[in-house]
């Protein structure tokens, strides 16, 4: 966009018409203020389509010619959604140009655009050669290279053409990262540079602009630039990777032997890439095979693993460049020419420098080609898979699996009566946590249906239950004894006393799992009346105390008001309220002021008089001032007093 803006720019100098660029990184408000006067308008996809749709009183009614620049590209799946956008906005009435070396003709395609019956003009006649599309001062080699080898080629090639400006093709971001991180550390001897997709606007048109000004160069870049650019002066083009068709090769060599000047252009392909060279034959482009000087080889493998040795950053970008790669080449259409299985991935890993090559998903089994397997087969996995799932049986062997588990709460354990009879609970303590659970007698069958670990531990426990019940008995024999020895009575009676014992002494089957079942669920609800009773007991004492701690507190206040109060005695001899405590503090203040005044006015008296001040009043309280009289009359007269009136 930008080299058909500077184009325009030139062309349009004489002229009176106005033009305007759209694209991004440039700032969108100063181009809304502009864009409404435009009469012509070079812009990106992306950028046009924001413009429709968030600037204000953009109108294209009147649009009358629609240019698509590298058309074949812009109808392709990636600014199929775009595209789509921006002609929902625009007329259908008006006139459509389609530019591209590679132009399409799909009738899909083209309605999108709404052309019926679209003429086709091509730069050369029907009656011309295939071969002769291509310009004739291009030459086009092929070399057949492992991938292993590539890297020591291109560097050799590049030690070797100092003074030529070269553009180098590779297929993903991360290889663009990697080869410009290592050929720059080794400081071939011409200038580094490199293009894709994940730098900034700004920096790319920077980067074209200093490719531009050097007289050599050195330019790693991705199918990015391969189209729509017009690199001056390039000598060079060297495919490091196969291109993945035939458009492809087209655009990228077509960045070289631009108007009329000479351009070479190398295709380095792996022998499992070998078909492309006679795809690219067949379609009329003349491809020479080549071979490499060997002497002047130079292997810079141990110089890549030096490299990586010493920055681990730079040893992870390798690994992402190699498996990047064989990403791609998994994720190619043409499986003629691109094939994963017939590349070396220990030799390419060394030849970039990597002891080891990096594990990759891609190469990993696939299971898609299920709907071929055997029925029998396919049964039999997923009934190990139902094994697997079902470990357990019930929800005892859950409870008793789980590591943290607590079956009953503290406070049931609290509330557990030490009566209660224990025989046929088997208590198993991990830590704070303890797991009640019976431990039930499991019968052949059960125990074959168990995974191992199930059935080592179902054993463990019968045979710990067995034991116990052995020493309980042989603890009983014992006592049997013992009582038999110190007994006074008769054989008869001793005979039916130990026939008794024997019968009470004789252990007790062990219940089954119903049993244990129901056992468990009678425990579990007494174990919830006896929480629930307890908490009813909690509340009834939380009630108690409550309603103590209300009659402590009102005795607190009835004491309070039976103690004798400071009350002052008014005028009246009754209760003085708050209204007449604040009245006989301010009372005080005046007394106090009063008094003061009083004392300077004492003190400043004429020393030749013979006359000597009045002694100074003792004032008393108001509160303190016996209550004489009876009428309003005399209670004035006490006041006027008690103000010294």
């Amino acid at each position: 966009a930008v080299q058909i803006f500077d184009v325009l720019k030139r062309a349009g100098s004489k002229h009176e018409f106005s033009a305007g660029l759209l694209i991004g990184g440039k700032d969108f408000k100063q181009e809304q203020v502009h864009i409404l006067g435009m009469n012509i308008l070079v812009s990106t996809p992306g950028r046009l389509l924001q413009h429709l749709e968030q600037t204000y009183g953009l109108n294209v009614e009147n649009l009358q010619i629609l240019i698509l620049d590298e058309a074949d590209r812009l109808l392709d799946m990636g600014f199929k959604a775009t595209l789509d956008y921006i002609l929902s906005y625009l007329p259908k009435n008006r006139q459509t140009l389609l530019f591209s070396a590679t132009q399409t003709k799909s009738v899909s395609a083209l309605a999108r655009l709404s052309m019926r019956s679209p003429e086709y003009l091509a730069v050369h006649t029907s009656d011309q050669a295939k071969a002769d599309r291509m310009p004739s001062t291009l030459k086009q080699h092929y070399m057949i290279v492992p991938h292993a080898d590539k890297l020591d080629i291109v560097y050799s090639f590049i030690k070797s053409h100092l003074k030529t400006k070269t553009i180098i093709f590779v297929s993903t971001v991360k290889q663009v990262k990697y080869m410009w991180e290592m050929y720059r550390r080794l400081h071939p001897g011409v200038s580094v540079m490199s293009i894709h997709g994940r730098m900034s606007q700004q920096k790319r048109i920077m980067v074209f602009q200093l490719f531009h000004q050097r007289p050599s160069a050195l330019l790693i870049t991705t199918d990015l630039s391969a189209r729509g650019l017009d690199f001056k002066k390039v000598d060079w083009v060297i495919h490091f990777d196969c291109p993945d068709s035939k458009e492809s090769y087209i655009h990228r060599a077509g960045r070289t032997a631009r108007y009329h000047k000479k351009g070479v252009s190398l295709l380095l392909l792996d022998p499992s890439e070998s078909k492309m060279a006679t795809k690219l034959k067949e379609a009329g482009l003349p491809l020479k095979k080549v071979k490499a000087n060997s002497s002047q080889l130079q292997s810079m493998s141990s110089r890549f693993a030096s490299f990586l040795a010493e920055d681990p950053a730079l040893k992870y970008t390798a690994q992402r460049a190699l498996v990047s790669f064989i990403r791609c080449v998994h994720l190619a259409k043409d499986k003629e020419v691109f094939n994963v299985e017939k590349i070396s991935l220990d030799d390419l890993a060394k030849g970039m420098g990597l002891a080891t090559t990096p594990k990759m998903k891609t190469l990993q089994p696939s299971h898609h080609n299920k709907k071929n397997q055997d029925y029998a087969l396919i049964n039999m996995m997923k009934a190990s898979k139902e094994e697997k799932k079902q470990k357990t049986v019930d929800k005892t062997e859950k409870l008793l699996k789980r590591k943290n588990a607590v079956l009953w709460s503290e406070q049931a354990e609290r509330m557990r009566p030490i009566e209660e009879d224990d025989e046929n609970l088997l208590i198993k303590k991990k830590g704070k946590a303890a797991i009640e659970s019976i431990a039930p007698e499991w019968t052949e069958e059960e125990l074959s249906r168990m995974s191992r670990k199930e059935r080592a531990r179902a054993k463990r426990r019968m045979r710990a239950m067995r034991e116990a019940n052995q020493e309980e008995i042989q603890e009983e024999h014992k006592k049997q004894e013992k009582d038999d020895e110190s007994s006074d009575e008769d054989e008869d009676e001793d005979e039916d006393e130990d026939s008794e014992d024997q019968e009470e002494f004789e252990p007790k089957p062990f219940p089954s799992k119903a049993e244990m079942e129901a056992e468990r669920k009678n425990y579990v609800k007494l174990a919830k009346t006896r929480i629930f009773e307890g908490d009813e007991d909690d509340r009834e004492v939380w009630k108690q105390k409550l309603k103590q701690k209300r009659l402590r507190k009102r005795e607190r206040e009835r004491e309070q008001s039976k103690q004798p109060e400071q009350m002052m005695v008014f005028l009246d001899g009754d209760s003085q309220n708050e209204d007449d405590i604040e009245q006989q503090d301010e009372d005080e203040d005046e007394s106090k002021s009063i008094d003061e005044n009083e004392d300077d006015d004492s003190q400043q008296y004429d020393a030749s008089s013979e006359e000597k001040p009045e002694p100074k009043r003792k004032r008393r309280r108001l509160g303190s001032v016996p209550v004489s009289g009876e009428s309003l009359e005399d209670e004035e007269e006490l006041a006027l007093k008690l103000l010294g009136e």
